[in-house]
Parts: structure tokens; C-alpha cells; sequence
């Protein structure tokens, strides 16, 4: 099985707050993990991949917004 990754440690790995990851799956403004178990979102690397590509097409819209 692959190594799984909690939303803290996702959250580390990109830098940003536990509670705003949480806060763009809830919108769905990122893909949501793999797995879970009661309480708890177990992410795998190609999902942190796809978290980490996401937030970088979040932050050029943002920037694109603030250019208009």
C-alpha cells in the first residue's frame, strides 16, 4: 500500500493552514483524498500532487484577478 499523509501534513507540505485545505476541499476548489476513515482524510502522493497543481492554478487566477 502506498504511504498515506494526514491534512496536517498536506497542509505543512504546501505551506497554508490545516484549516484553510480543509476549507478549499469543503468548496471543492481542490480534489478531497483517496481515503478516509472515520474522522479522519488520508491523502497518497499523486492526491498531493493534484492539491499542490490546483492551489498553483488558485494563486495564477488570483493574480490574473488582481491584474485586471
Amino acid at each position: 500500500m502506498d504511504e498515506l499523509f494526514t491534512s496536517g501534513e498536506v497542509a505543512r507540505q504546501n505551506s497554508i493552514p490545516r484549516w484553510f485545505l480543509l476549507y478549499l476541499i469543503e468548496k471543492q476548489e481542490i480534489p478531497d483524498s483517496s481515503y478516509s476513515v472515520p474522522g479522519r482524510r488520508l491523502f497518497t502522493a499523486s492526491d498531493i500532487d493534484d492539491i499542490k497543481e490546483a492551489l498553483r492554478k488558485r494563486h495564477e487566477a488570483q493574480q490574473h484577478e488582481e491584474k485586471k
